[in-house]
């Protein structure tokens, strides 16, 4: 997968944002796959997959029409980036990162 950047954890929780709290460990866990298989795509075609995006987290959850963005201060939003920062993390000591 590329390169792991601040616009890629918002764009994750912000995609979990659709998905039920309980569930969305499991939907972060299979977008950063997805997000992985592109990248292996891209190295191999020389360019974006159709359905899973260009390799980059950002790009695979915007393919799945995240809801807007609320505020900071919204509880669920939160819980979202916590998320999405745990995950992420949590793939990135896995891969040696």
């Amino acid at each position: 997968m590329r390169p792991v950047l601040v616009v890629d954890v918002l764009a994750l929780a912000r995609a979990l944002l659709a998905a039920q709290a309980d569930e969305r460990g499991a939907v972060a866990r299979r977008l950063i796959a997805e997000a992985q298989d592109a990248d292996l795509y891209r190295q191999g075609c020389g360019n974006s997959h159709p359905f899973l995006g260009d390799g980059t987290i950002a790009a695979r959850c915007l393919l799945t029409r995240p809801p807007a963005e609320p505020g900071p201060d919204s509880p669920d939003h939160l819980d979202a980036m916590a998320v999405a920062a745990r995950e992420l993390g949590g793939w990135l000591r896995l891969a040696g990162c």
